[in-house]
């Protein structure tokens, strides 16, 4: 981190990952030591720990803010590292403010045919990122941009599920639904 200046989002989630990697602090561990909730240790540790180092690097470049990583980019990184990939390039090339959701949801709408999912958010083309600004600014687009939160509450709720029911298993049998969840996530 700089010194006098504050950590930005990307920086707090490498020392969180550090932290967890070293000490073998959990969530919940870092969340109380930090004094923030287990969610916005989540975000962090999302940033490091799941976007693929290209995306990475536009975060760190700013052309992405990390607040449109943590809440688009991220849920679809869970999915497929490609996919993420595809996305931040749209984001990048319509230059992505904080709050672009609606252009996000404009995007996977016209892709996916109908209502927005992980899927669809990252069938984005970056041909389409001037139709997509204009569509933004349109009144249906606060709609979508509900649908989308849905979609990554759905993405999020999955994954405490999925959490819940690994400490149950052994380890050759979380290896085997880890292998399971790559090749549906992949097709």
């Amino acid at each position: 981190m700089r010194a006098g200046e504050q950590a930005t989002a990307l920086e707090e989630g490498w020392l969180l990952a550090e932290m967890s990697e070293r000490f073998g602090y959990d969530q919940e561990e870092l969340a109380r030591r930090f004094d923030r909730s287990v969610s916005w240790v989540s975000r962090r540790m999302g940033l490091v720990e799941l976007l693929p180092a290209p995306v990475q690097q536009q975060v760190r470049s700013g052309a992405i803010t990390s607040h449109v990583a943590m809440k688009f980019l991220v849920p679809v990184a869970r999915l497929s590292a490609e996919d993420c990939c595809r996305m931040a390039e749209v984001l990048r090339g319509i230059g992505c403010a904080a709050r672009s959701g609606p252009v996000v949801c404009g995007l996977a709408r016209r892709h996916s045919g109908g209502a927005p999912t992980a899927a669809g958010r990252a069938a984005v083309v970056p041909e389409d990122a001037a139709a997509a600004r204009e569509e933004s600014g349109r009144p249906g687009m606060v709609e979508l941009s509900r649908d989308l939160e849905v979609v990554i509450a759905m993405v999020r709720r999955a994954n405490r599920r999925l959490r819940g029911a690994t400490v149950e298993l052994d380890l050759p049998q979380c290896a085997q639904t880890q292998a399971q969840i790559r090749l549906r996530s992949k097709s």
